[in-house]
């Protein structure tokens, strides 16, 4: 029998090097005791999330950062982060000329999917990585896609999509459906002059 673990925000960073790690849209206390361990190592950790749930608030009162906003306005002037990690997004929104009455999935729209990840991939610092977890094929998809179609994109980062079994993905009520996988955009070494080409994967849909 083959054993796994969900995994944890933690798992992605090296314990003896302090690191600066985001972690997006964090509410569960599971999530904020994980972020804690990071911050008792030695990293520097900030979580961003317009929602203050109670877990936010004693993250915040034991020490750590909390920034009760979108990343969209997250201040520049924090800085750019080793690791962003974001479990299960929630990808439904109104979007201007697809579906302006009722909302709809952000990866109808390639403008809207493209604005989505470069909030995120801004922030990257060389090497650099952004790893989010999702339910959604379709989700996991567009991200592809629009790595494929952007060659400055592709010319600054990588792109992977693994396909995990559900005990080993992060543990979350939200999503409906039984699929899971990680995805991850690294932003190449600033001393790398590549042109990165995407790797052939079989596409989910």
């Amino acid at each position: 029998m083959r054993l796994t673990s969900k995994q944890l925000f933690s798992d992605f960073l090296p314990q003896s090097l302090g690191q600066n790690v985001l972690l997006v849209g964090a509410e569960r206390s599971d999530e904020f005791a994980d972020a804690m361990r990071l911050v008792r190592q030695g990293h520097k950790v900030v979580v961003v999330n317009p929602h203050a749930s109670l877990a936010a608030r004693r993250f915040a009162k034991d020490g750590g950062t909390f920034v009760p906003t979108t990343i969209e306005r997250l201040p520049l002037a924090l800085g750019s982060f080793d690791l962003i990690c974001e479990n299960y997004p929630y990808t439904v929104a109104r979007v201007k000329g697809v579906c302006e009455e009722d909302p709809c999935p952000l990866w109808l729209s390639a403008r809207a999917i493209r604005a989505y990840a470069m909030a995120r991939l801004r922030y990257l610092a060389p090497g650099g990585r952004w790893i989010v977890f999702t339910e959604s094929p379709g989700f996991a998809g567009a991200l592809r896609s629009i790595v494929r179609r952007d060659q400055a994109i592709r010319r600054k980062f990588s792109f992977r999509i693994v396909r995990l079994i559900n005990a080993e993905a992060p543990q979350s009520s939200y999503p409906r459906l039984s699929t899971r996988f990680k995805v991850i955009l690294q932003r190449h070494p600033a001393e790398s002059h590549r042109t990165s080409s995407v790797p052939a994967r079989k596409a989910y849909s």
